[in-house]
């Protein structure tokens, strides 16, 4: 029984250690462009992990499309963030400012002292934000990322799928999105053939484990659930459907790792140097994209509660919102036959749609501003009256690290861990 349903039974010891020692791992578009979001530190711990196993590397073709056609994008939003997050310290200021001006307290006599202080502060907040981009900026410019991805992947990146191939796999991909076989159905909603774009790396993988005959274990950045398993939000396992498949086509054994599990494992395997602050500033960026990926799916519930649905499967969006304005209803295509998909790219410029649709890298954690918490200004601020500044205003100084009172972090991350075991 168990060889006829072999996606669903929990690993052993033994297929683990398989996996290990013999697998190629593959790495998805998703793995690679974190890497511009990362600390420079941390990106370089990831790529000198990868370094150690080079030999038994490989992308497929459309990873690498997907890596080079996303990259300058990633570093854009890494640019915007350094000003949004200016703007929202400024905000913070004033607001602290104006609060102390308007509402004095009684015990509080030198209400400008303090206003003074806190202009100090955040001037030196803004000045050191300002020399962190530049210091970033200069690293993206040189190229320094791209370089050594494109060193270790040279000759170890897969073919083009031909146009033929690609026309039969996206009708092939339609019928399978209908009856959610993973993986992909979740892009259902995106323009295109990009709605298809992880089913060809599905489709490309299962390809080179025919080729190679050797297992394969996939590291991503992926949280969809048309990936993983998960039962109350816990994530079990890679889909045993995907599992499944790729034993049922390739004979070989399949398994997925987060990035942050697969250095960890790396550790034990491979003998690697891992800081315990790579790891955490790892599940910090993914349970920042998580949370906010959820805003933006519960906002368009909400939404869709108050909308007609039409039974047309032609309407664009930008029909849409045209007819929206006509008409002061808002006309939805099938494409949303999912509400947990991601609003499609096209959507035409709107304050509100803009507020949905902002990325969820907003504050990478590159931005993390060390040191400051400690400062003169800080403390006397902080420390001198708690009454000022509540517990939420301290994360400006701490942003990117968890909160040691967090209990749901550490919790949800043992439980992964045991769900994902080596």
């Amino acid at each position: 029984m168990r060889k006829k349903f072999h996606g669903y039974y929990h690993p052993d010891e033994t297929y683990f250690k398989n996996l290990w020692d013999n697998s190629i791992f593959v790495f998805d578009s998703s793995v690679l462009l974190d890497l511009y979001r990362y600390s420079q530190g941390t990106s370089n711990e990831i790529i000198k992990t990868i370094e150690k196993i080079s030999s038994r590397i490989w992308i497929p073709y459309q990873v690498g499309l997907e890596f080079h056609r996303n990259r300058l994008d990633v570093i854009n939003d890494q640019r915007n963030a350094y000003e949004k997050l200016k703007e929202n310290l400024e905000n913070q200021k004033k607001g602290l400012s104006d609060k102390l001006k308007t509402n004095k307290h009684p015990f509080l006599e030198n209400a400008n002292e303090f206003i003074e202080k806190i202009e100090k502060l955040f001037a030196s907040i803004s000045s050191q934000l300002d020399k962190e981009k530049e210091k970033n900026l200069e690293y993206f410019n040189k190229n320094v990322i791209l370089n050594k991805i494109t060193k270790l992947f040279d000759n170890k990146v897969g073919e083009k799928y031909s146009d033929d191939n690609l026309k039969n796999l996206y009708s092939e991909g339609k019928r399978r999105y209908e009856l959610k076989i993973p993986p992909g159905y979740e892009d259902k909603g995106k323009k295109d053939e990009l709605q298809f774009g992880d089913l060809v790396v599905w489709y490309q993988i299962i390809d080179k484990a025919q080729e190679l005959k050797k297992p394969i274990i996939l590291v991503t950045s992926e949280q969809k659930e048309d990936w993983w398993y998960k039962i109350n939000n816990k994530t079990i396992g890679p889909r045993p459907e995907l599992i499944q498949e790729i034993n049922e086509k390739a004979n070989v054994n399949f398994y997925m790792y987060h990035i942050e599990l697969f250095l960890e494992y790396s550790k034990e395997h491979f003998k690697t140097e891992i800081k315990k602050e790579t790891i955490d500033e790892i599940k910090t960026l993914r349970k920042n994209m998580e949370s906010k990926l959820k805003i933006e799916n519960d906002k368009l519930r909400e939404l869709l509660q108050y909308t007609k649905v039409p039974d047309s499967s032609n309407i664009t969006w930008n029909d849409m919102f045209k007819n929206s304005i006509l008409s002061n209803k808002l006309e939805l295509s099938n494409i949303f036959d999912s509400l947990a998909l991601k609003v499609p790219q096209n959507i035409p410029n709107s304050s509100f749609w803009n507020d949905i649709t902002k990325s969820v890298y907003d504050t990478p954690n590159i931005l993390t501003i060390k040191g400051l918490e400690n400062s003169t200004e800080s403390k006397q601020i902080f420390n001198d009256d708690k009454k000022i500044v509540n517990k939420n205003s301290t994360e400006l100084y701490d942003k990117g690290k968890s909160d040691p009172n967090d209990k749901s972090t550490n919790s949800s991350d043992e439980s992964n861990k045991t769900s994902d075991k080596k």
